[in-house]
């Protein structure tokens, strides 16, 4: 007795020090389940008696990256003083019943009491969905038993990505005799006639309201332009991926066409209608860039073309207005649709591309180097109105998704503007994001959602998020003329129900292999390795001679670059010449130096917006 009531006063004095668990470190990994705490009053047999316990989870639903508490109370129900046992705290993934985080401690029990303390950890590594935890206890004579169980989610926050993007920016050259907008009133437009025309109904201007209406849906950008100055200049723009001609009212100088032509063969997209008669030189020898022949005006102004299985289109039919044009296809040329030659009162019978037809091709598809061009043999803009809206925007988007090029993501020239899409979806809860874009000084970003430039870093900028919103931030990067590797270190933090969550992060890596200098180089190493005949030679000492001069001249003004564009189109329109050698290839790495000229041109000073606005 005397014995037993020692002991009892040495249990009273430690009983302050055994009330709770220390926080310890953590062991920790990934889950699911229902949200919600148990408590449990599972027995664990000890030799002196009795344990049970309960476990509660500080909040049911966190955040990656927030800290969780279990609040761990184990009772004593004998006289005994239970000590040297393992207290644990066990995540587990239900689906796969792995253990993800075990949190463990010695513990100590006064006897008939209890003692409580919480474990604590990041959830930095456990991926979004529910858990379950047990509390378990363990002896060096007895395997762990489980007291109480509970639940728990990780909750999905922000998915954020981000990537070099591939978007549609095009650039609509509206070609007709009607004055631009702003020239003319908003009711007058589509009812406007051509002066002289030896036709006039079907001589209204295009109803740019739908044709708006249309490019919104279909693309990321567009700009619309409504003569050949301003479309020289926005050619030259490395924004623009894609281009649209609408009409053949006024042509280009032969030194755009020229332009426009390496553009296409270097990969840009282009659709055109009518536009044909104005661009015959378009195209070397048998290879034109719309693969086909101009040969004429068809008669009459309303047109019924027969669409058939394509790239673009589908078996039926498309009503519509204004001019044609008799063209013929060269071999290779894709033929998506026919201009029925009966409308007009009178058949004649022809096998074209192997089939029979009493039409005139109408809808043609052409590859040109790595570019893809599309010719409408009709007035699409005009054939434009609310009867044909679904149809005829149909079939511009498909022509668009068709001559459009995804870019190589990892080859970037000199002043080309590299996209970068930064993609925030699936948050829970509506929070605020802060997004911080720290850039190299060399590499200025380009905003298009303000039209500004950001040549200060780093770029900070709050986003307000609703719940289960998706957002993408799209900027773009003008690359330098300096080879090296340039990064753009981004992070973006969320405050959500007024808990900062830990920052999302990442960097792009935008990498330059040669300059301009560089790249000049090669295409003259490449020249002078050509094995051709020697009335070729010719033509490849006046290319080598045309790159010189560029070499030699003094780059940054609009002056010089304008001289260096022409000295490389002097070189390009030599070597296309070349018949005893593939010059292709060489040809491609012209391309890529006439669109670092062209950038250059179109960024020198001063700080121009991609609508060719001073900033």
């Amino acid at each position: 007795m005397k014995k037993q009531t020692i002991i009892n006063a040495i249990a009273t004095l430690l009983m302050p020090l055994l009330m709770g668990f220390p926080n310890f470190s953590k062991v920790f990994a990934a889950a699911q389940g229902a949200p919600g705490g148990v408590s449990g009053g599972i027995e664990f047999e000890v030799p002196s008696g009795r344990l049970t316990g309960t476990i509660a989870v500080s909040s049911n639903s966190v955040y990656p990256g927030q800290e969780v508490s279990f609040l761990c109370t184990l009772n004593n129900g004998t006289d005994t003083l239970l000590t040297g046992f393992t207290v644990r705290v066990v995540i587990i993934d239900p689906k796969t019943n792995e253990t993800k985080m075990v949190l463990e401690k010695t513990g100590t029990v006064p006897p008939k009491g209890s003692a409580s303390g919480s474990l604590t950890s990041s959830t930095a590594e456990l991926t979004p969905q529910v858990y379950h935890v047990q509390l378990q206890v363990a002896s060096a004579t007895a395997e762990p038993r489980i007291l109480a169980t509970a639940i728990f989610e990780v909750k999905t926050t922000t998915r954020v990505t981000e990537k070099i993007g591939d978007v549609v920016n095009l650039l609509v050259w509206v070609n007709e005799q009607c004055d631009p907008p702003q020239n003319r009133h908003s009711e007058e437009i589509g009812k406007n006639t051509f002066k002289g025309a030896w036709y006039s109904r079907s001589q209204r201007c295009i109803k740019e309201e739908l044709l708006r209406t249309i490019l919104a849906e279909t693309m990321g950008s567009y700009l619309i332009v409504y003569d050949s100055d301003a479309f020289a200049r926005e050619l030259r723009n490395p924004y623009y991926t894609d281009i649209l001609i609408l009409g053949d009212q006024e042509p280009l100088p032969d030194d755009v066409e020229d332009e426009l032509e390496e553009r296409v063969y270097a990969g840009t997209g282009i659709i055109s209608s009518l536009w044909l008669k104005n661009g015959l030189d378009i195209g070397q020898g048998d290879e034109p860039l719309f693969g086909l022949r101009y040969k004429g005006q068809l008669y009459g102004n309303f047109h019924t073309i027969a669409t058939v299985p394509s790239p673009i289109t589908d078996k039926g039919t498309l009503k519509a207005e204004g001019k044609a044009e008799r063209v013929e296809a060269f071999p290779g040329t894709t033929i998506a649709g026919w201009l029925d030659e009966r409308d007009y009162g009178y058949r004649r019978t022809r096998k074209s591309h192997g089939h029979e037809h009493d039409s005139k091709p109408a809808i043609c598809i052409n590859d040109y180097g790595l570019g893809k061009a599309i010719y409408f043999a009709f007035d699409l803009g005009l054939s434009l109105d609310t009867k044909t809206h679904d149809q005829a925007a149909q079939l511009l988007k498909n022509a668009i998704a068709h001559v459009h090029r995804t870019p190589d993501a990892e080859v970037f020239l000199p002043f080309q503007l590299v996209p970068i899409d930064l993609t925030i979806k699936d948050l829970d809860t509506a929070a605020d994001a802060q997004i911080t874009e720290a850039f190299p000084p060399a590499m200025p970003l380009y905003d298009p959602a303000t039209g500004k430039w950001i040549m200060q870093s780093p770029w900070a900028f709050t986003l307000a998020l609703e719940a289960h919103e998706t957002d993408i931030i799209r900027y773009y990067a003008l690359v330098p003329d300096a080879a090296g590797t340039y990064v753009i270190e981004t992070q973006v933090g969320f405050t959500a129900q007024g808990i900062v969550l830990p920052p999302y992060e990442s960097n792009i890596e935008i990498t330059v292999t040669k300059d301009a200098a560089a790249l000049t180089a090669d295409i003259i190493d490449a020249l002078n390795s050509l094995a051709v005949s020697k009335k070729d030679r010719v033509k490849v000492l006046y290319a080598i001679q045309c790159l010189q001069d560029e070499q030699h001249r003094h780059h940054g003004k609009k002056e010089g670059c304008e001289d260096d564009i022409h000295d490389i189109l002097r070189a390009v329109d030599a070597i296309v010449q070349i018949e005893s050698a593939d010059v292709a290839q060489i040809r491609l790495m012209l391309d890529d130096l006439l669109r670092v000229e062209q950038g250059r041109y179109y960024f020198s000073a001063p700080r121009i917006d991609h609508r060719g606005n001073e900033d």
